[in-house]
């Protein structure tokens, strides 16, 4: 991995990705205490991006971005199944869904987390 940079708007989220990236040595990565709907992207087209949205799902602004930049694949964690299935319509068109797993992170809930790998459709 060349680089990478995490957007997250927890500032204690953001203190402890950077010690972990410390601990581990990793010198390429770069966190910013944002919303994710604000950043500004450096990057054309990047070959990945995660994405772990609240409840409501993405950001309007978010989902456009993504399509405007196309990344090659992206991995969508989702803890409300009616968004997902939402979005999931929004990026149908330039996306295939090449994996989707239900983890039961929460017992004797009706939740599951759900995480999707998308995989542009052409290139």
């Amino acid at each position: 991995m060349r680089q990478a940079h995490g957007v997250e708007l927890d500032a204690e989220a953001i203190a402890a990705a950077r010690r972990n990236a410390e601990l581990n040595g990793l010198e390429n990565l770069t966190f910013t205490d944002a919303k994710a709907e604000s950043l500004v992207w450096d990057t054309e087209r990047p070959d990945l991006v995660i994405v772990d949205p609240p409840r409501s799902g993405l950001h309007p602004k978010v989902i456009e971005t993504l399509l405007e930049r196309r990344p090659r694949t992206i991995v969508y964690v989702s803890c409300n199944y009616d968004s997902f299935v939402r979005e999931w319509l929004r990026f149908g068109t330039e996306y295939r869904l090449a994996d989707l797993r239900a983890l039961d992170l929460f017992p004797n809930s009706p939740h599951v987390e759900l995480v999707a790998k998308l995989t542009a459709k052409t290139d």
